[in-house]
């Protein structure tokens, strides 16, 4: 059960890095934005007050 819960944390945290990275690389977003728009999007809130501009950023 730890070990379930540990890597459940550990595939969050990766996704959030990985999607943190990614937008500031395509969208040139700054730190604080894409880590709101990177978690927004995990969560499937979707607020609409940051959108990607580009291509990249909207397939990524």
């Amino acid at each position: 059960m730890v070990r379930r819960v540990w890597n459940d944390f550990v595939t969050l945290v990766v996704t959030l890095i990985v999607g943190t990275v990614g937008l500031m690389v395509t969208e040139h977003l700054s730190l604080a934005r894409a880590i709101y728009l990177t978690v927004q999007t995990v969560t499937t809130i979707g607020f609409g007050d940051i959108e990607p501009q580009t291509y990249a950023g909207i397939y990524f």
